[in-house]
């Protein structure tokens, strides 16, 4: 201690600047004359690449051996399997190599030559993808058990369990090590080196899990042909598809060969398959309409004709972008569902009662952009409302109006429906069990109609349409209810649409948009009464 005491005091009573001005010859390069460490350095340096060869062989040997656990039939993943660790508790990370246990740099690899699995504890247990047995179509699970070391420069792994899961015959359990048959989990893990290496895809790269996979070789028997012949943008839409049968994709769609390469040459195949499928969907659902009415009354198009639909959409698209119209989705399929009655707000909307298809679209993406409507959908309910009127009222609408918001509130304002004695009660009873609500800031208050006539007057005072509801409410469809102000019930603010548990309309004066406050308390609402909340306030 009196030593180091010395040293410190000798070091600190030295005057470096008397010193370097004592001697004006400072040559710089005996600084390093006494540097006599360098054959040293070099010869542990050395030692050190030694070592680090001979545990990049052992690591290859170990890897070797961990394939010959198994018979010829294995063939293990090209992925490097890395165990990830992202602390639950703060912002520690660390990447492990599972054959050896050490810490390894993740930068060092491409992304595509890794499979992780994370975890976010220091000990655990997890599953992972070791390789494959390719002749009987299956895939080889390991269960490790691990323990990341204090410093994370080390994890422990020890193998606890070997699976191998039958893919192709997926109704088969999977076998495990012990020689024990087990029930068939769920497996999140992705499918896809299994798919190129099974059916020779280097080129596949569609991600879906092993399970869901499984599920479509079971429910798709065109699934190896849609993985060799379909264009990736397509592939999960078909393998979604229930195919009975193996047989080629233009068949499944009921297109021609010539068809069919028309829609790839055009690049048109997946708007085509999403057309079908939302025409099918349309006329599975036994709970609506649209299915008891049967396709016919809908449409009548051949594969050329909706091809020619798809190519208008396409200009369509262009000029509602160019006119900042809002679509939900592309022009086709927004007017698909809104004709078909799929979408939420046209459940009973008869706009196939009064045109084709493509002449609705027409009228709709036009007028939408030359009426200045924000949005097809602002249209189509617009257009929906008035022609039920028109319906109820037994008037001849007028189909091509280029004036669609006046029409509308001209019919509107003289809209009256007469309900008899047992529409009546029915209508009573729709409300029987509902409770009226004030909101938590007692700034609010949802009421609901005692009497059809309260629902006349709230279309009389907003100038909007929903008398046109009462028959939806009677038939127990939809039920109206009023927002307004706490303080004044009586006054007439907001109207409410409730269909299927979900609150999926909420206009104002002139069907105005609700604003944050208003949308605020029928937010707060319908959470306290378990209902699903599809609109949103403006701006």
């Amino acid at each position: 201690m009196s030593t180091m005491n010395n040293t410190m005091n000798t070091t600190e009573n030295r005057n470096y600047i008397a010193e370097f001005y004592k001697n004006s010859n400072h040559n710089y390069n005996d600084f390093f004359g006494a540097y006599i460490a360098d054959e040293k350095i070099e010869k542990v340096n050395k030692e050190i690449k030694e070592l680090f060869e001979q545990i990049d062989t052992k690591k290859e040997e170990l890897s070797r051996l961990n394939t010959l656990r198994y018979n010829e039939m294995f063939t293990p993943t090209d992925k490097k399997l890395l165990l990830y660790y992202n602390s639950d508790r703060g912002n520690t990370e660390a990447y492990f190599d599972i054959i050896t246990g050490f810490a390894v740099n993740v930068d060092d690899y491409d992304a595509n030559e890794i499979a992780c699995v994370t975890v976010g504890r220091k000990t655990g247990n997890f599953q992972v993808v070791s390789g494959y047995c390719l002749p009987l179509g299956a895939i080889v699970f390991r269960y490790y058990t691990y323990k990341i070391a204090t410093n994370n420069a080390r994890c422990s792994f020890c193998l606890t369990k070997e699976t191998i899961v039958p893919i192709l015959d997926y109704d088969s359990p999977s076998f495990d090590n012990n020689g024990i048959l087990n029930n068939r989990s769920n497996y999140y893990q992705d499918a896809t080196e299994f798919i190129r290496k099974m059916y020779n895809l280097p080129n596949y790269n569609y991600s879906v899990n092993i399970s869901q996979f499984c599920r479509y070789l079971e429910n798709n028997k065109s699934t190896e042909i849609i993985l060799r012949t379909a264009p990736e943008t397509v592939i999960r839409t078909l393998l979604d598809m229930k195919v009975d049968k193996a047989e080629s994709i233009n068949k499944i769609l009921g297109l021609t060969k010539e068809e069919y390469d028309s829609l790839i040459e055009k690049d048109m195949l997946n708007e085509f398959i999403t057309v079908q499928s939302t025409i099918k969907a349309a006329f599975s659902n036994s709970k609506r309409e649209s299915q008891a009415l049967g396709k016919d009354a809908f449409l009548h198009y051949t594969n050329e004709e909706w091809f020619d639909l798809i190519e208008k959409s396409h200009y369509w698209a262009d000029e509602l972008r160019f006119n900042q119209v809002g679509m939900n989705d592309s022009p086709i399929l927004s007017c698909l569902g809104a004709y078909l009655r799929t979408g939420w707000h046209y459940t009973t909307s008869l706009f196939y009662k009064y045109y084709s298809f493509g002449k609705f679209m027409d009228y709709v993406c036009e007028e939408a952009s030359n009426q200045g409507f924000q949005s097809l959908d602002n249209f189509m309910v617009e257009l929906k409302d008035y022609l039920s009127m028109c319906d109820t009222m037994n008037i001849k609408p007028t189909l091509y109006s280029g004036y669609l918001k006046q029409t509308h509130d001209i019919l509107a304002r003289n809209y009256k429906i007469h309900l008899d004695e047992e529409q009546e009660i029915a209508f009573a009873k729709q409300y029987e069990e509902f409770k009226d609500y004030v909101t938590e800031d007692k700034k609010y208050a949802i009421v609901h109609p005692s009497h059809p006539e309260d629902v006349k007057q709230e279309g009389y005072a907003l100038n909007h349409c929903v008398s046109s509801y009462l028959g939806k409410i009677c038939k127990g469809f939809s039920k109206i209810v009023f927002l307004r102000k706490a303080q004044e019930t009586s006054k007439s603010l907001v109207t409410i649409e409730i269909c299927e548990k979900a609150i999926v309309q909420a206009r104002g004066a002139s069907n105005r948009s609700i604003s944050q406050d208003e949308f605020a308390a029928i937010y707060e609402y319908a959470k306290k009464n378990e209902l699903k909340v599809r609109v949103s306030p403006r701006g």
